[in-house]
């Protein structure tokens, strides 16, 4: 249930119905920057308190962020603003807490095992989410508002779900705020760790850029009246394709190594943000890059499983949330600035090739610290801290 969010394929367009398109952006912002506030609270919150109880908080926050959205009229900043917070809040506390509380249950149990399950979790995941893309598409031609009103019920349904489910044992809580942060710096001092945090810190800002920019280019392709339907549809593609590939990742680091497959998924989203940018110039790279567009999922549904599985093995059980909120603090953090960053050209085109920018010289971080040539599957190698093969 946590991937019945029926607003997905429509979002940018509901805004845009509101708000021009700077504040749109700015909008964004709001939100990337209430997940930085709370992301590494949240995780300690869930190391400390438990993994039950910070979920229970995240789907509350989802209800009541979806019923904000579906009251918002033309203009209402403030209103959706207060949405965006609650948003922020809900992804927050479920952010890390997730897995953790996937890897406490399983902690007698070979990695590799929670390799496969995180797997299949990612596909069910990209499966609900192809069902509520779908949905959502309608939604844009009935009422849009509809999309939200039935995100709230679906996690209204996740939240009494939760409290038939127990807390995972652990022998270790959290140390207090200031002494955990400094034990997840030491933890950061494993060369292969700051590399796997690094890299999915960059890669959040390099996924979420499709998300803002896809939608107005369907709109460039479809035209105003299909567009909500375009979307869904291409959304619902797009989760099927992803669905697919989450259950590859376990093959994928198997054969090609963690390293190979984090840079494909680099590579992939690189072009795919420069399809977007060409897009505006020329109308057969719109078509282009929709077409990508529909594989944008793919290399994190891929990438999420082994990652996640070599990076909890380093960290210890009463720090694996708030390590996970710190690697996903700073990936946000980085989105809501380059978010303002690219509000400061009020062009598209211009947004878009700076956006490609971004991503190429990411690319080239991502091939210096990930691998080299024959060191394409090693990480940290300099070090003694070889990830998973």
């Amino acid at each position: 249930m946590a991937g019945l969010h029926f607003w997905y394929p429509i979002f940018f367009l509901y805004f845009l119905a509101r708000l021009p398109l700077v504040q749109v952006l700015q909008l964004e912002a709001i939100y990337y920057a209430g997940v930085v506030l709370l992301e590494v609270p949240s995780g300690w919150f869930s190391d400390r308190i438990g993994r039950r109880p910070t979920l229970l908080i995240s789907k509350a926050a989802h209800v009541v962020s979806a019923l904000l959205f579906a009251t918002s009229g033309e203009g209402d900043f403030a209103l959706l603003a207060a949405a965006q917070l609650f948003l922020a809040a809900g992804f927050a506390f479920t952010s890390g807490t997730d897995a953790a509380f996937l890897h406490d249950t399983l902690q007698s149990s070979a990695n590799d095992r929670f390799e496969r399950l995180e797997a299949r979790s990612s596909r069910m995941g990209f499966l609900a989410s192809a069902i509520a893309a779908a949905v959502g598409g309608v939604c844009w031609l009935v009422d849009p508002r509809l999309a939200y009103v039935l995100t709230a019920v679906a996690s209204l349904a996740a939240l009494l779900l939760l409290l038939k489910m127990v807390e995972p044992p652990r022998s270790v809580l959290a140390a207090p705020p200031l002494r955990q942060l400094k034990n997840c710096m030491q933890d950061l001092r494993d060369a292969a760790v700051w590399r796997l945090v690094a890299w999915w810190a960059g890669m959040i800002v390099l996924w979420h850029i499709p998300w803002e920019y896809l939608q107005p280019a369907l709109q460039d392709l479809s035209g105003d009246t299909f567009v909500g339907v375009t979307a869904g549809v291409h959304w619902t593609l797009a989760m099927l394709l992803a669905a697919w590939a989450a259950g590859l990742g376990p093959w994928l680091r198997a054969r090609f190594g963690l390293s190979g497959t984090l840079l494909f998924s680099t590579l992939f989203v690189t072009i795919l943000n420069a399809s977007l940018w060409l897009a505006v110039h020329h109308q057969i790279m719109t078509i282009v890059a929709v077409a990508l567009a529909l594989g944008r999922s793919m290399p994190r549904a891929a990438a999420n499983a082994p990652h996640r599985a070599a990076l909890l093995s380093r960290i210890g059980e009463d720090r694996k949330a708030t390590m996970l909120s710190l690697q996903s603090l700073l990936g946000r953090g980085l989105f809501s600035l380059t978010l303002l960053l690219l509000a400061m050209w009020p062009d598209r085109d211009d947004q878009l090739a700076v956006a490609t920018a971004l991503s190429l010289v990411f690319l080239l971080l991502a091939v210096r610290f990930l691998g080299r040539a024959s060191h394409i599957t090693r990480v940290g190698a300099e070090r003694g801290k070889n990830l998973p093969q």
